[in-house]
């Protein structure tokens, strides 16, 4: 446990402060009237050791370590000092801080400015950086922790979290195992943890299980009902003796059919001979028409060829005009750039270097000590005009150089725009030339347009004047075949084919099938039924399986929910059992079932903590109670200083193993200090 000490305390210039306050070894009482700098005391402490008042406030508007009059308008010009005199582990350290303005008077000024304040840190004596200060504090303790330590209101300041870490780490060693030992009734639990698993894993992989199980469930259940659809109650004897009756009546019509298929024979006989003739007469015609199509076939390639060159025109043209369109985009872009050159020029030309101006002449009081008011030494005057001279001189150069290189650049930049100006010219005759040749190109395009088209027309028309086919009227074979065909048709269409007949024997059979075809279908659902049956009890089996193992991780998940409540309960009373006037809760229990971790704190009488809640002293009281724990918590004990500490009667001071600074109101116009060192 590391001990920390404060054998004393100097002020000078702090807030109203300036005394030295020596304090005992365990208990100090400072009596004083309101307003008269006993909170100081607590706020010099924090300043040298943090840099902010003892409620935490950095320099500012809240805090001002610097002293002020009854305006309100600081001190200045006197530096703001604290010294601490501490007893660490049992060695003494010296710690002093002071605050120390920064005045300057600016060049040909009378008065000073003050520009920031700067603090100067020592160690046992020695001046050392901040830097280094802040680290040796921090190695001794960090200033969280010396809050919590020092300040009986600081914990209850703190977020829900960093109260609950703090007073967690009482019970950080206690186990799931412990408690379920401690606790009984939950063996099963037990079992899950000694196995390696916490109660945390134990929980998530119930719910887990439950939802896989339960997504698998319902799809058992899904597909039995889809399944359950399959099953069927058939008579299958009555559609055997149906399927038989039904074969035995495509039978009887299929020898009906194969009896009028000799008419049938001698009726395509003659008909292919009918075809047979239609195909010599339009190959004869085709014959006749060949020397037609060829001559039609050349006339389109020569239609076809007129509008390809037509096309080709078109491309030429389109591709003329978008490059005459480019060429005089760029004439009149090198144009206008032609035109703002010359302006250019005309800016360049009309620059002009500005007249030389001659430095200020020396001032008349420049030969004058500005502290005393006497003319200061000739060698310091010599000096002083020697370098008004000098600077004169400089300036002169100065002056020259930027002339000439002002003349420099203008020649340049007029070089550059001629240059420019050149390039727009020749790029203007360039393109003009180009222009030219697009021209061309554009009329010659024109041209083969309307050659093209010409020749198109010409083909048009003699494809026009040509016959659709060869007259065949005075072909003495033609006329002969055209004859015998028609005889042959005639005949044909005397003949009794048996079609009719046929056609009525062919519905009948198609209908009888279409009923064969719903009995076989009929016979397909009775063997899915069957299957259908030994599926479904197969999965009723394995719904019952799944809703048993669902209620198993249903039981677990509600022994972890219950072994929670007990655990909470369990930890709260660990916690509470380092305490006298002090109770806190650490878990509340949700309207939705769940458990909210907090630190809600309470008085031993069961009043919650608060402003309307609690007496001061009451606040007191459990303030100091904390800090009495979390010293040993955080293994660092310190002057604990308790503002206000009149609050507590006589007799009802908590002590705490630990030196006391108790700041009181009384009567008492200037500080009376009271010590106890037992």
């Amino acid at each position: 446990m590391k001990v920390i000490k404060l054998v004393s305390a100097r002020f000078e210039n702090f807030k109203k402060l300036n005394r030295q306050v020596e304090f005992g070894e365990r208990k100090t009482w400072i009596y004083a009237r309101n307003r008269t700098g006993k909170s100081s005391v607590a706020d010099g402490i924090f300043w040298v050791l943090f840099g902010k008042s003892s409620t935490g406030k950095s320099e500012g508007k809240e805090f001002r370590p610097r002293p002020y009059d009854m305006q309100g308008i600081d001190v200045d010009h006197v530096d703001v000092v604290v010294e601490l005199t501490l007893l660490i582990d049992g060695v003494e350290v010296l710690l002093q801080k002071t605050q120390r303005q920064n005045w300057i008077r600016k060049r040909g000024t009378t008065s000073e400015v003050h520009e920031g304040d700067k603090n100067i840190y020592s160690w046992n004596n020695v001046e050392i950086s901040e830097t280094e200060f802040k680290r040796r504090i921090a190695d001794i303790v960090s200033e969280k922790n010396f809050q919590l330590i020092t300040s009986p209101t600081y914990f209850f300041t703190l977020d829900k979290k960093e109260k609950l870490n703090l007073i967690l780490s009482l019970i950080a060693n206690v186990t799931e195992e412990q408690i379920l030992v401690e606790v009984g009734g939950f063996d099963e639990l037990l079992t899950f943890i000694r196995n390696g698993k916490t109660l945390d894993e134990v929980r998530a992989t119930a719910k887990r299980s439950i939802a896989d199980m339960t997504t698998e469930r319902d799809q058992i259940s899904a597909f039995i009902n889809e399944r359950s659809k399959d099953i069927v109650d058939v008579d299958v004897s009555d559609m055997e003796l149906q399927r038989n009756v039904i074969n035995e009546k495509i039978a009887e019509i299929d020898r009906k059919i194969e009896n009028s298929t000799a008419v049938v024979s001698d009726y395509d006989e003659k008909s292919k001979n009918i075809i047979d003739l239609k195909i010599k007469q339009a190959e004869l015609v085709r014959v006749s028409n060949e020397g037609l199509v060829k001559q039609k076939r050349k006339i389109q390639k020569q239609i076809d060829k007129a509008d390809d060159d037509f096309r080709t025109a078109m491309q030429k043209q389109k591709m003329a005009e978008l490059e005459i369109e480019r060429l005089n985009r760029i004439v009149e872009s090198n144009k206008m750039l032609r035109s703002e050159l010359s302006k250019r020029v005309e800016v360049e030309e009309a620059k002009v270097f500005p007249e030389y101006v001659e430095l200020e002449p020396m001032a008349a009081d420049a030969l004058v000590c500005p502290t005393c008011g006497q003319d200061l030494p000739e060698e310091l005057k010599q000096k002083k005009i020697e370098s008004f001279e000098a600077d004169k001189k400089q300036h002169w150069e100065k002056y020259e150089a930027e002339k000439v290189a002002f003349e420099e650049s203008r020649n340049k930049a007029l070089e550059r725009i001629c240059e420019e100006g050149q390039a727009c010219v020749e790029k203007i005759n360039k393109t003009n030339e180009e222009l030219k040749e697009a021209e061309k190109t554009l009329e010659s395009a024109k041209a083969g347009k309307i050659s093209a088209n010409a020749d198109k027309t010409k083909a048009m028309e003699e494809l026009a004047a040509l016959p659709e086919e060869v007259d065949l009227s005075e072909n003495q074979e033609y006329e002969s075949m055209c004859l015998e065909i028609r005889t042959k048709e005639e005949a044909l269409r005397n003949m009794n084919t048996g079609a009719d007949y046929r056609s009525q024997l062919r519905d009948e059979k198609a209908e009888w099938e279409e009923q064969l075809a719903e009995v076989n279908q009929k016979f397909a659902l009775v063997d899915k039924s069957d299957e259908a049956k030994d599926r479904v009890a197969e999965l009723e089996k394995q719904f019952k399986d799944k809703v048993q193992l669902i209620a198993d991780q249903e039981r677990v998940l509600m022994m972890c929910e219950e072994f929670q409540t007990a655990k909470d309960n369990y930890l709260t009373e660990e916690v509470n059992k380092h305490f006298k006037n002090v109770r806190f809760q650490l878990f509340r229990q949700q309207k939705n079932g769940g458990v909210d971790r907090v630190c809600d704190v309470y008085t031993k009488n069961g009043s919650p903590y608060g402003e309307n809640t609690t007496s001061g002293a009451e606040k007191l009281i459990m303030g100091l109670e904390v800090i009495n724990v979390l010293s040993e918590i955080i293994g660092v004990t310190a002057p604990v200083i308790i503002d206000n500490a009149e609050k507590v009667s006589a007799g009802n001071m908590p002590l705490l193993d630990t030196q006391m600074i108790m700041l009181s109101v009384s009567n008492d116009e200037d500080f009376k200090i009271e010590v106890d060192s037992e």
